[in-house]
């Protein structure tokens, strides 16, 4: 789950300030007081997307889920190319089981940019709990270039083909892994 970072205060106007200070909150990790916070900002300045979409991680990381996805979803009305909220969106549907709508806002995210990693494995997973093994191998084949994700893909995918009967496939997905990290050898 990542927050918007505000713009930094041009005017120092009171609406930089109370941004300003809800940010520090955040960052700060008191999510409860953060979230009080961005409310008091939404009041004023209901179209701000920045107090939605950190709102919506205040309440995340209060396991709040709910709220936290109606604020995904409202910052997505105001702004429907921010594909930091659209995986945040994603991100809060996978944790609660819908794999298929968490499917949908990661493509929302992978349409407007390509090259989004975290997209692509908030859809992997899904496809993989929902059982859509195929579908979990395609998206994970993207993150195999990425060295960040590499290892968990093609242990994913490994996992994928011998669900699928592939065996073959599997362990040649998990040779790759422990060549990648020989520490995971038994």
């Amino acid at each position: 789950i990542e927050f918007t970072a505000s713009c930094p205060a041009q005017n120092n106007t009171a609406s930089d300030v109370a941004m300003a200070a809800a940010q520090q909150l955040l960052a700060d990790k008191k999510y409860t007081e953060a979230a009080l916070a961005y409310t008091e900002i939404i009041k004023k300045a209901p179209n701000n997307v920045s107090a939605y979409t950190n709102r919506g991680v205040a309440y995340f990381k209060q396991n709040e889920n709910v709220k936290a996805l109606a604020d995904f979803k409202k910052a997505e009305v105001l702004d429907p190319y921010n594909t930091s909220n659209l995986i945040n969106a994603a991100s809060v549907l996978y944790i609660m089981g819908k794999y298929k709508e968490a499917v949908v806002y990661a493509d929302k995210a992978i349409a407007i940019d390509p090259k989004k990693s975290g997209a692509y494995e908030i859809k992997g997973k899904s496809h993989f709990l929902d059982k859509q093994y195929e579908a979990a191998i395609s998206a994970y084949a993207f993150l195999t270039t990425d060295k960040i994700y590499q290892e968990d893909s093609y242990t994913i995918i490994a996992k994928s083909y011998s669900e699928l009967g592939n065996v073959k496939t599997a362990i040649e997905n998990y040779t790759e892994v422990l060549r990648m990290n020989p520490k995971n050898i038994p």
